[in-house]
């Protein structure tokens, strides 16, 4: 392996790459100097669980978001507890970063963490109406994907009366839900 490539994989003892520590505290310079020397460097995730793109999400760093995304189709979006960057970007309140993660990996919308909850639950839980709006505008079916113990999102006032106005099929689905 060249020797360059070899120094950007190295790992510390909590499995941090450099970019690993590069996303962490939004350094967007050495960041596009990583991705320059070793692509393959988005991959990394460290003891903790996270990718780069799920630490650069989590800290609401849209450009780094950006820049991963755009370097790379299928870089590593994993986190911990099997979160997701958008998991992740919901939870920082970045209404930038979920945007620029949907507009790259749509299918993440849907994606589940170890409890089968997506992103959309985690926003109306903390009253994040304007990423829920985002969620449903990328794919409206999100609004009914239920969790492992089968409920569909139920709190945050104001984003589930959002949903429920735009989802008219919601009502019948939690009728089937609480007959099953």
């Amino acid at each position: 392996m060249d020797p360059a490539k070899q120094m950007v994989r190295m790992k510390d003892k909590e499995g941090d790459t450099a970019m690993h520590k590069a996303a962490r505290y939004g350094h967007a310079n050495v960041v596009r100097e990583l991705l320059l020397a070793d692509p393959d460097v988005l991959y990394s995730v460290n003891h903790g669980g996270e990718a780069p793109l799920y630490i650069a999400a989590r800290r609401g760093y849209d450009s780094l978001v950006t820049m991963i995304l755009d370097s790379s189709d299928s870089a590593d979006h994993q986190g911990p507890c099997g979160t997701t960057a958008l998991h992740a970007a919901v939870m920082a309140r970045s209404e930038r970063t979920t945007w620029e993660i949907l507009r790259k990996r749509k299918s993440l919308v849907k994606a589940t963490d170890e409890n089968g909850q997506i992103p959309l639950p985690y926003a109306a839980h903390l009253g994040y109406l304007r990423i829920v709006k985002l969620l449903l505008e990328s794919d409206e079916s999100a609004a009914y994907v239920i969790d492992k113990e089968h409920s569909l999102p139920r709190n945050g006032f104001q984003s589930i009366r959002y949903i429920r106005c735009h989802c008219h099929g919601l009502c019948l689905v939690r009728l089937s839900i609480s007959t099953m």
